[in-house]
């Protein structure tokens, strides 16, 4: 599914206006799809092999045949919580911004303690280009999960772009370098920590 950037832009200004409304759950308004419904569940044997399919069509970079797939087993078991949150996935690399956020919701309905889809809603603001409000998302994943590295990495992202540096952000980053491996990350979380500890330095 190609998404022209007039479409991409209605999609970001539907979903801001969807949280200044305060919507905790979307429906797909101003999207042209529709999500499964959550009903009763049917036969999990086969639900589970449909999201394994559409798993591997997802890293295999297939968007289409992954968004079709998961649809297929969710409309028969919609009480999956990873499916809700990589059919969220696969919408945002979609840039269907507003169908992302419900799945992602879906998600957290179903399991509001697992960090996965608040930091996937974090991830879905900061793609926006919505840095501010990407944190109270990335900010609850860590409430759950303080070494949760994926929201680690996007609060570290979504701060650096804000330029903020307060002892909290500093203390994070050193959560952050414990647990981090990947050679990149750990530089920008060492540059991010020399910058924080800088300007902390400077406003005492």
């Amino acid at each position: 599914m190609i998404h022209c950037p007039s479409t991409r832009t209605f999609a970001i200004i539907a979903l801001s206006a969807s949280l200044i409304a305060g919507c905790q759950s979307t429906s797909s308004t101003g999207s042209k799809l529709r999500l499964p419904s959550i009903a009763t569940n049917g036969d999990i044997t086969q639900a589970r092999e449909l999201t394994s399919r559409a798993d591997r069509a997802f890293r295999s970079g297939d968007l289409e045949r992954a968004d079709e797939l998961y649809r297929q087993s969710l409309a028969i078991y919609p009480s999956q919580t990873g499916a809700w949150n990589n059919l969220g996935n696969v919408l945002m690399a979609q840039h269907n911004y507003v169908d992302a956020q419900d799945a992602f919701r879906r998600a957290i309905d179903l399991e509001p303690n697992r960090p996965e889809p608040y930091t996937s809603l974090g991830r879905l603001w900061l793609e926006a280009k919505y840095a501010q409000e990407s944190l109270e998302y990335f900010d609850k994943a860590l409430e759950i999960d303080p070494r949760w590295l994926p929201a680690l990495r996007g609060k570290s992202a979504a701060s650096h772009q804000l330029s903020i540096a307060t002892p909290e952000y500093e203390r994070m980053l050193r959560t952050a370098l414990l647990v981090e491996s990947d050679s990149q990350w750990r530089r920008f979380f060492d540059r991010e920590r020399s910058r924080v500890e800088q300007a902390l330095e400077y406003e005492g």
